[in-house]
């Protein structure tokens, strides 16, 4: 590929992965497996690595702003991460092309499945988020209508009417308030990462969220996915994080990880035939991340989910042929 072309793809790449938080590595590697078909596994996951750890430290930067990582359970999970990094990434040196290709090919099909159940969960979330404010709205119309035009007795059941909690019958303005009902940490569509760390469900969650992240490793750097792609539906699902939180504590581990994987290739001589697409990869990137990021706040993305499990799913099933050897 030229230049502009290297440089426009990672812009892609950190764009659409900052965007959903799976960091890039799984859109970046089979477009490098298809464009470079001479290259070992080794060449093109430590590649991939690379662009994904700049990727990620750039987007960490943007959520770190957003004030949505959650740190301290980002840092242990990590830890725990580093060493799985470190075994994928040296396990990844020593693999066929064939057995590359059908692993990677069976994780496409798995992502492309994941990523339309997401848009189909944000599509049902968005439907009952209408209706819950179209009942609202008609509540509010209701009251209204209850309580009269200026001068009027308040009908039964209106605000000022005896027996409404709320108000006082005798000026019809608001009394005490009822107490508030406690919400759990990181309810909301963001969530607060300085609660979610004190959540005791989290803490005792804590191990399991390090183990998974164990093994998150491995297979990120073994195929040079980065592992967002399988992060993030973890930490939603089983460690109950909100999804814009997931997403940016999912690339804030990313960005610590990324690095040990990188390294272990860099001993390993890879960058010595690769460092120039790396570079430039990289070099589009850094960008890419950033509006990735400022997209993640405006932009529905259930439609780019649907697209972009499509890709996903035709190049899967076209690098499980090629392992198929058909």
């Amino acid at each position: 590929m030229s230049t502009p072309a290297l440089i426009g793809l990672g812009f892609l790449v950190g764009a659409i992965g900052t965007l959903i938080g799976a960091g890039g590595g799984f859109l970046l590697v089979p477009v490098l497996a298809l464009l470079y078909p001479a290259d070992d596994p080794g060449t093109l996951t430590g590649i991939s690595l690379l662009v994904v750890a700049v990727n990620a430290l750039s987007g960490s930067v943007a959520y770190a702003r957003m004030g949505r990582i959650d740190f301290r359970a980002g840092t242990w999970f990590a830890a725990a991460a580093i060493p799985g990094a470190v075994l994928g990434a040296w396990l990844s040196t020593l693999m066929s092309r064939r057995v590359f290709e059908a692993l990677l090919g069976t994780l496409m099909v798995v992502a492309a499945v994941w990523l339309l159940a997401r848009a189909h969960r944000a599509a049902v979330a968005g439907a009952a988020g209408a209706a819950t404010s179209g009942a609202a709205a008609a509540r509010v119309a209701r009251a209204t209508t209850a309580a009269g035009p200026p001068g009027v007795a308040p009908s039964l059941g209106a605000p000022g009417a005896p027996g409404v909690p709320g108000t006082t019958a005798a000026t019809g303005r608001p009394g005490p308030a009822a107490a508030p009902v406690k919400a759990r940490p990181g309810d909301g569509p963001i969530g607060d990462p300085a609660a979610l760390a004190q959540d005791d469900s989290r803490r005792r969650n804590l191990g399991r969220g390090m183990a998974l992240s164990f093994l998150v490793g491995v297979v990120s750097s073994l195929l040079g996915i980065g592992g967002g792609i399988i992060h993030v539906p973890l930490l939603v699902t089983l460690l109950d994080y909100p999804v814009h939180v997931a997403t940016a504590t999912s690339h804030f581990v990313l960005a610590l990880t990324g690095w040990a994987g990188v390294a272990v290739h860099a001993w390993a001589g890879t960058y010595h035939h690769g460092l120039h697409r790396a570079a430039l990869l990289a070099a589009g990137v850094i960008p890419g991340a950033q509006v990735g990021a400022l997209l993640s706040r405006r932009v529905d993305d259930r439609w780019i989910l649907r697209g972009l499990a499509l890709a996903l799913l035709l190049a899967g099933v076209r690098v499980l042929a090629e392992a198929a050897g058909a």
